[in-house]
């Protein structure tokens, strides 16, 4: 019996050795993996056939040298060439990957790497106060590596340690709940007055009133090009997604762009993330508002799209998510908004 898997455009096949096989297995399955479904199929009966005919042997018990000579950190560095640069916010993993490179696990042999040493890096993290999110990420990015290994690289006989942890009940700490906190009273007039206090003022009300009226992330008003605006439609050609979004701009957006000078670059905004961060928490203080981030102006936008009643197929294709239930998590009707729907 043969089972097959089309993962990132290859094949992976598993076959299963016979129980009265004569000869010594590694295991009692064995996976390759190959481009074409064709090819899998036909390795996989001349395979099989061989194990009928006892001419098989098992070519993973010459893969323990190999495994045995490679360490870790080479391998760690293999998937940051390959795989890494490839993805969206790179940046972030590229570190990641690095830090476990120099990192002791580093220097371990990739195939002596236990479900153990996973939980050391666990609770490293956690004694360095790393929210839930960020161990999981960091873990799941191992992970990851493992079954890169295993399946594209041609170590087939390798286990993935970080699955053999999540085995066990709460091995890894559970996320924290989604954030739930929406612009309360009169906190958006404070935080206009506050950001009219300090430097690019103009810039920074047009960023929160394009953020409001928009459900946008923050990357996207950032990049945003004056070219890929058409009337009130602005086009993004790649989001976090990897896919295109047509956002629809209120004309309370489109006057607070247009209000702004016209840049060489083509840009629409000239901050970068960092200063708007920066200038975000000194209107934040200047304020006297707590425990507000800007992603929370998406989670209030979003809310008040579905306050003013838009169904989700709308909301979903403003805001670029691909699922409801992802949707669900930016979205958080007050008791007000409530009252209005169902009373009136």
């Amino acid at each position: 019996m043969a089972s097959i898997r089309k993962r990132k455009g290859k094949f992976t096949i598993t076959i299963n050795v016979p129980r009265d096989y004569p000869y010594k297995v590694y295991a009692k399955t064995f996976s390759k993996t190959f481009n074409s479904k064709k090819d899998a199929l036909f390795w996989a009966r001349h395979t099989h056939d061989s194990m009928k005919l006892g001419a098989w042997r098992d070519p993973r018990l010459l893969d323990e040298d190999k495994e045995q000579d490679t360490l870790f950190m080479d391998v760690l560095n293999r998937y940051l060439k390959e795989v890494s640069v490839h993805k969206k916010g790179h940046d972030k993993e590229i570190g990641r990957i690095k830090k476990y490179m120099a990192h002791p696990i580093g220097q371990k042999f990739l195939y002596k790497i236990k479900s153990s040493d996973i939980a050391d890096i666990r609770d490293e993290l956690l004694k360095q106060g790393k929210a839930a999110s960020t161990i999981r990420n960091e873990i799941f990015i191992l992970s990851n590596v493992f079954q890169v290994a295993k399946f594209d690289w041609g170590y087939s006989s390798l286990e993935n340690p970080v699955e053999i942890l999540r085995q066990r009940k709460n091995s890894l700490p559970k996320p924290a709940p989604g954030r739930e906190r929406r612009l309360e009273g009169d906190e958006e007039h404070r935080l206009m007055e506050a950001i009219e206090k300090g430097h690019d003022s103009q810039e920074m009300k047009a960023i929160i009133i394009v953020a409001l009226e928009t459900g946008m992330r923050l990357g996207e008003i950032l990049g945003a090009k004056r070219a890929w605006l058409k009337g009130d439609v602005l086009s993004l050609p790649d989001t976090k997604n990897g896919t295109s979004r047509d956002v629809i701009l209120s004309q309370k957006a489109l006057d607070a762009i247009q209000n702004l000078h016209l840049r060489l670059s083509g840009d629409i905004f000239g901050l970068n993330k960092d200063k708007v961060e920066y200038r975000w928490k000194m209107a934040l203080r200047e304020a006297k508002i707590s425990n507000l981030r800007i992603h929370d102006l998406r989670h209030e936008a979003l809310s008040r799209m579905v306050a003013k009643g838009a169904n989700l197929k709308i909301i979903m294709r403003q805001s670029g998510h691909k699922s409801v239930d992802m949707l669900m998590r930016y979205t958080h009707p007050t008791n007000d908004d409530v009252r209005k729907m169902l009373v009136g």
